[in-house]
C-alpha cells in the first residue's frame, strides 16, 4: 500500500516537473517575440544552431555518446545555418527591394 503511494506522489511530481518545464518553455517563446530588435530572430537562430552543435560536443566529451554521419550532419546543417544568418546584411537586401531604387520604377510612356 505505501508503495502505491509512493509511486503515485513520485509520478506527480514528475508530472508537475514536466508542467513546469513546459510552462517555462513558452514563457521563454513569449519573451522572444517581444524583443524589439529587428535581427532578433537571427541571434535566437545562431543561438539555436550553436545549441545544437554544443550539445554535440557534450555529449561525446562528457557522456561518451558515440554520434553517427547522421548527427554530425545535422550538427553541420545547423552550423551552416548560423553562418548564413549571421552574414546575410540585411542593408543590402533592403536596398535592393526598396521603392527608391530605380529599377523598380515604372517606366513611364509618352
Amino acid at each position: 500500500m505505501a508503495d502505491g503511494m509512493l509511486n503515485s506522489a513520485l509520478y506527480g511530481l514528475l508530472g508537475a516537473g514536466i508542467a513546469m518545464f513546459i510552462a517555462a518553455l513558452a514563457a521563454y517563446g513569449f519573451v522572444a517575440t517581444l524583443q524589439e530588435e529587428s535581427n532578433f530572430g537571427r541571434v535566437l537562430a545562431a543561438y539555436g544552431g550553436i545549441f545544437v552543435a554544443g550539445s554535440l560536443v557534450w555529449g561525446i566529451a562528457l557522456d561518451g555518446f558515440q554520434p553517427d554521419r547522421w548527427d554530425y550532419t545535422g550538427a553541420t546543417i545547423c552550423l551552416i545555418g548560423v553562418a548564413v544568418a549571421d552574414t546575410a546584411d540585411p542593408a543590402r537586401w533592403a536596398a535592393a527591394t526598396s521603392p527608391s531604387d530605380s529599377a523598380t520604377l515604372p517606366v513611364t510612356l509618352r
